[in-house]
């Protein structure tokens, strides 16, 4: 169960998605870690700038991957193949950010590189305003 909950919150909070990555519900809402400018919406800059610092910290050894020895208390395995893209056992930050800017894509409604309030708060593809799908 414990593990379930870890790979959930680690999909938002590292390896899946910078916005993804670092979006907690911090003082300001949603995305408030990654919003550097402090104007309410995220940016993919500041999405993909919040990737690489968070793959900084996950770098234990400063070499460039994250590997599964790497990863906090070594969860997050599933989430981790996932963003393995080529399948070698490490994750590299060109990696990290890719699988970020996908998860970013997911939430941008409008297709307009940046991200709202209302487009952080929606979970995954599927739901335009008002929750209403889009196609």
């Amino acid at each position: 169960m414990k593990k379930a909950l870890f790979i959930g919150t680690l999909s938002i909070a590292t390896l899946a998605t910078a916005a993804a990555f670092a979006c907690g519900e911090g003082k300001g809402g949603p995305g408030a870690k990654i919003d550097t400018n402090g104007d309410g919406k995220v940016t993919l800059a500041e999405s993909q700038a919040a990737a690489k610092t968070r793959f900084d910290a996950l770098d234990k050894n400063k070499n460039g991957a994250v590997t599964k020895d790497e990863l906090p208390n070594g969860r997050g395995e599933r989430l981790f193949a996932h963003a393995d893209a080529n399948k070698d056992g490490k994750v590299t930050l060109s990696e990290m950010q890719a699988k970020a800017k996908e998860h970013f894509a997911s939430r941008d409604a409008n297709h307009d590189n940046v991200l709202t309030k209302d487009e952080m708060g929606h979970r995954g593809r599927g739901h335009g305003k008002d929750g209403q799908s889009r196609s």
